[in-house]
């Protein structure tokens, strides 16, 4: 279900990605807990979507928990944990205006972790919101 919230979005179609993405979300959390990876990139990309669809206050408050949790749970040099950071410092942007100290600390954080050409570390270059793909889940 992640997977296919991924492609609708690709196509153009936020509504059932956001659909899809609440589902898979709601799922993993059922299935894995709050704090496991999977439950959290679920999370992280529904926010995306919903600021994507323009709702940057709702993406705002179910991000700034998850990002929390990430930190807490993965460390905060973890490549998911920055990523759910780098969104928050997105969604803030869009919220209240730009904070370019932010944004470029966070921007050497994500390359120290993934490298200078990862499309993450790109995706924050252009302040595109970052996505997290999921690996295939084994159920």
């Amino acid at each position: 279900m992640h997977d296919r919230a991924a492609v609708a979005r690709a196509t153009g179609d936020l509504g059932t990605a956001r659909e899809l993405a609440r589902r898979a979300a709601d799922e993993f959390q059922v299935v894995l807990g709050l704090e496991h990876p999977y439950t959290m990139a679920a999370w992280t990309n529904l926010a995306v979507f919903a600021a994507e669809w323009g709702a940057v206050p709702q993406a705002y408050e179910l991000l700034q928990p998850v990002a929390e949790r990430a930190a807490r749970v993965l460390g905060p040099d973890h490549p998911d944990a920055i990523r759910a950071e780098a969104n928050v410092t997105l969604i803030r942007r869009d919220l209240l205006g730009p904070s370019p100290d932010e944004e470029q600390e966070v921007l050497q954080r994500l390359v120290r972790a993934l490298g200078p050409a990862h499309p993450a570390v790109e995706a924050m270059r252009e302040r595109r919101y970052l996505h997290r793909t999921l690996d295939p889940q084994p159920f």
